[in-house]
């Protein structure tokens, strides 16, 4: 191919040879002789001479010096391929495509020639159709009714986007494969790209934010929209000539009276999708494949969590430490959309760590499991029968929510002469058990309105979703609202507290783990009584973060006391408690009860400390656990969040007598393992149940690992 030296390469002496400056920026050609050559070539760099032809006749030593500079002049974009004499660029369109493409001017004439349908409405429509025939196309057509079988390309765009429209167009240009590229003007804000309405605006409302003020900006908004109406016409010059291809996930942000543009991450959102509930073998074959994959590393996590963090169209936000002291443990924040509003704000989550990678990774693994506790597709829910409960995302999220609240109110009337509200009010008050007219409940009464509560929440109308039973290893039909809690709409007040049982993980066994570890954590703390005995921390080894803690712990020069709390289940749980700071923590053995609950102390202590209660671990005090009773004769209690609904309070841990420290026993160092768990349980009458949390199948494929360890009763 000829070679022709760019208009725009610009080229001067220097001490230490020649300074060059082209599109990839300055580069120094070294070499005392360098210039002089460059002089004597330039002539012959006009697209009529190839390489071969511009050194043939050169003696061997000039023929190297001359071909090394006309690589480096290549290599720092200075000279261009060209087939012809006759490509050298005219116009500037085929000058800029010429950086990018072999011929430049062969697809500015593709371009020019692409037939181009331009759909929409408000002033918008008008500045974009001017920017697409400035930017040399030939055939711009303007219709309220578009044909995209007529047209090579479709431009949509609106001031006021309706999703009826915006779907239609997007559903015709489908139909006959059409490009579509859309553009849509929000709260002052131009979003383009090839993007799908029903994402854009179902992500922007799941990541609430302040809109920009009126005024505020640099631009007059006539002025904002004709330069955003050309950002959007550039892109789709860009990406019909093929000088770029739009990153997938990606879409544009345009900010009509700042002029600020900034490129965003983001994922389809279920509801743009076509999904429908997986059969009984599929179900099984995908559990089995997630428990086959290899753990992830940390590498691994950030690379996946990083399509789905954005700032405002993310799955999630971008990991944020704020003005959190770091000392001494590393502490980071993550704010969590909500996807199907069932929450009607943005969550937090805090991730802890040893240093700042495994903090950002701890709280990326929460945000995981937040979101997944709060995404639920109506269509992939299944009625007793296995039948899918509906095919209409919206209006089956409206349906789900009715039958469940009409489920739980049935079963609120049911309670034998209480007065329901006045029932909520006393428990959510932690008021005792006592009504509005202060008339105490009986023991058979509170027991009623906990398995009202718990079953009315619970049951969802009928509508469930598939779980793997840990006890028994098949498939078992899990009420929607015990997968799902927030479905109940049991008012509750202050932050989001994910339900028990629901975790990610590096591994599916590990994601299970915790989720079996959180529920035994709690039915330990609800048959809790009696004094508690002191557990001789010298007598556990820990891992080497847990010994990190205990002696971070002992350099904070608080007195650190631990205790054992293991129940009637036979698994490790632990107290630790240092000054006002309490955590409990189950575990497979007691050096990893003893090591998390150590981790939660520490964390209240910090938090103390800098007066930064925003990390705190919830204090025992505010769980305002009650001892139900015996756990053979328990209810269905996944669906109602001890946490949340402030049941009577036990004895403070901190008041309650500790024994005499005693020497580690033998069973003490017993190892209990989750098959021996699930079969206590099971012995009971209880079940433990893995729900995969997997209604968004594009997080599902970057975090395989996110479920909800539930309770059913037989």
């Amino acid at each position: 191919m000829k070679l022709l030296l760019r208009q725009d390469a610009y080229y001067t002496e220097a001490p230490e040879g020649v300074y060059l400056v082209t599109h990839k920026g300055p580069a120094m050609l070294g070499g005392g002789s360098v210039h002089g050559l460059l002089l004597r070539l330039v002539p012959y760099l006009d697209g009529r001479y190839t390489l071969d032809e511009l050194t043939e006749g050169l003696a061997e030593e000039r023929r190297g010096p001359v071909t090394r500079l006309i690589r480096a002049l290549m290599a720092r974009g200075a000279i261009q391929r060209v087939d012809r004499p006759e490509e050298v660029p005219g116009r500037d369109e085929e000058s800029f495509l010429g950086y990018f493409l072999s011929s430049g001017r062969d697809s500015f004439a593709r371009y020019q020639a692409t037939r181009t349908e331009v759909g929409g409405d408000g002033a918008l429509l008008a500045e974009v159709v001017a920017a697409a025939r400035r930017s040399g196309l030939r055939h711009v057509g303007v219709s309220g009714d578009l044909d995209p079988a007529e047209a090579d390309l479709v431009l949509y765009v609106s001031e006021h986007p309706r999703e009826e429209t915006t779907r239609r167009v997007a559903e015709l240009c489908a139909a006959t494969g059409t490009p579509l590229a859309q553009a849509f003007i929000l709260d002052g804000e131009l979003w383009y790209g090839m993007l799908d309405w029903t994402t854009l605006t179902r992500r922007l409302t799941a990541r609430p934010h302040s809109s920009p003020r009126p005024g505020a900006g640099l631009a007059d908004p006539g002025t904002g929209r004709a330069i955003g109406a050309r950002q959007f016409v550039h892109q789709v010059f860009r990406t019909v000539t093929a000088v770029s291809t739009p990153r997938p996930g990606r879409v544009t942000r345009f900010d009509v009276a700042t002029l600020a543009r900034q490129e965003h991450a983001v994922l389809r959102h279920p509801f743009a999708l076509d999904v429908a509930p997986a059969g009984e073998e599929a179900f099984l074959a995908t559990l089995a494949s997630r428990r086959e994959a290899p753990p992830l590393d940390g590498e691994t996590l950030s690379q996946r969590a990083a399509p789905c963090a954005d700032d405002r169209l993310g799955v999630f936000g971008p990991p944020d430490e704020g003005d959190f002291i770091q000392l001494p443990l590393n502490v980071c924040q993550i704010a969590v959309s909500d996807p199907v509003g069932l929450l009607g704000t943005s969550p937090q989550v805090i991730g802890t760590g040893l240093d700042f990678a495994t903090a950002r990774y701890t709280a990326a693994l929460r945000a995981f499991a937040v979101y997944g506790s709060l995404m639920v597709d109506p269509r992939l829910l299944l009625n007793a029968d296995g039948s899918p409960f509906t095919d209409n995302a919206d209006a089956g999220l409206t349906a789900l929510r009715d039958a469940v609240s009409r489920h739980q109110a049935t079963a609120e009337r049911s309670l034998s002469g209480v007065e329901t509200g006045a029932v909520h009010a006393a428990l959510r008050n932690g008021g005792g058990h006592q009504v509005a007219d202060g008339r105490a409940l009986s023991g058979t009464e509170t027991g009623g309105v906990h398995v009202a509560l718990r079953e009315g929440g619970a049951e969802g109308g009928g509508v469930h979703v598939r779980g793997y039973s840990l006890a028994g290893g098949g498939v078992r039909l899990v009420p929607v609202g015990v997968a799902f809690p927030l479905l109940s709409r049991i008012p509750v007040a202050g932050p989001y507290r994910v339900p028990e049982g629901v975790a990610s993980g590096y591994s599916w066994d590990e994601a299970v783990l915790a989720g079996v570890l959180a529920q035994v954590r709690r039915l330990t703390l609800e048959e809790l009584s009696g004094p508690v005995r002191r557990l001789d921390q010298s007598q556990v080894t820990m891992d080497a973060t847990g010994e990190r803690y205990r002696s971070m712990l002992t350099a904070m020069r608080e007195e650190v006391v631990a205790g054992d709390l293991t129940g009637s289940l036979g698994v490790p749980t632990v107290v630790c408690r240092a000054g006002r700071s309490e955590g409990v923590a189950s575990g497979l053995t007691y050096a990893e009860a003893l090591r998390d609950a150590m981790r939660d102390t520490l964390l209240g202590l910090q938090s103390r400390m800098h007066a930064q209660p925003a990390y705190a671990p919830s204090d025992l005090a505010e769980m305002q656990l009650t001892a139900p009773p015996d756990l053979a004769e328990m209810q269905p209690i996944a669906s109602l969040d001890l946490a949340e609904m402030q049941l009577t309070a036990p004895p403070d841990l901190a008041e309650m007598p500790l024994k005499d420290a005693a020497p580690v026993e033998p069973s003490w160092r017993r190892v209990a393992e989750v098959a021996e768990i699930a079969a206590a349980l099971a012995a009971r009458g209880a079940d433990l149940v893995v729900v995969p949390l997997d209604h968004d199948p594009e997080v599902s494929l970057a975090m395989p690992n996110t479920v909800h360890v539930v309770l059913l009763h037989d």
